[in-house]
């Protein structure tokens, strides 16, 4: 098992004792998979059902913000501010959610294998993650607008894949729709 499933895997067994799952147990079921896995749960929460709950894509967005501020710095290793980690939701919404992107999860990892790895290291990482900045405080600007989110948030998905799964094919997938969005979306408002 690689790429998707296994984030899959991983983020379906977030949970805690008291029927509620927090930002942190979400975290800590996805150490040692590096930054791209950081962004490919919040982003999933945004894109899912989840992310029509009011907040929940302020609170995503300001977490991938942070999370690319700390790629274009170069740390080696995520740190998430602990009133985000802090932050709990309903387990049973969270499991719901997460069965609800199993069948892509599969789908997407039939497709997934190391190319085009240019894409997904060193300066091109990094200014994917500085697209990813740009995405996340449009997740936050045009949160308040239900479900509109998902559609930045599927941007860093793909680059949260790409960069997990050393997939540069994905993370062009993620400029071509930063570029569209970022093309289009201004015209609507």
């Amino acid at each position: 098992m690689s790429g998707a499933m296994e984030i899959y895997d991983k983020l379906e067994d977030a949970s805690d004792e008291n029927g509620e799952v927090s930002f942190g147990d979400i975290i800590e079921s996805l150490r040692g998979k590096g930054f791209g896995a950081f962004f490919i749960a919040p982003a999933m929460i945004v894109v899912l059902p989840t992310g029509a709950i009011p907040g929940i894509p302020a609170i995503c967005g300001a977490l991938l913000l942070v999370i690319a501020v700390q790629i274009i710095l170069g740390r080696k290793h995520p740190w998430i501010p602990k009133k985000i980690k802090d932050i709990r939701f309903s387990q049973s919404k969270y499991k719901s959610a997460i069965c609800k992107a199993k069948p892509y999860a599969e789908k997407i990892d039939k497709f997934i294998r190391p190319r085009f790895q240019i894409m997904t290291k060193g300066k091109m990482k990094r200014l994917g993650a500085l697209v990813c900045i740009a995405l996340s405080v449009a997740i936050m600007v045009i949160g308040f607008i239900p479900m509109a989110p998902a559609l930045f948030g599927s941007a860093i998905l793909w680059f949260g894949i790409g960069f997990a799964s050393h997939d540069g094919l994905l993370v062009t997938i993620g400029y071509i729709q930063a570029v569209i969005l970022f093309s289009v979306v201004p015209m609507w408002m």
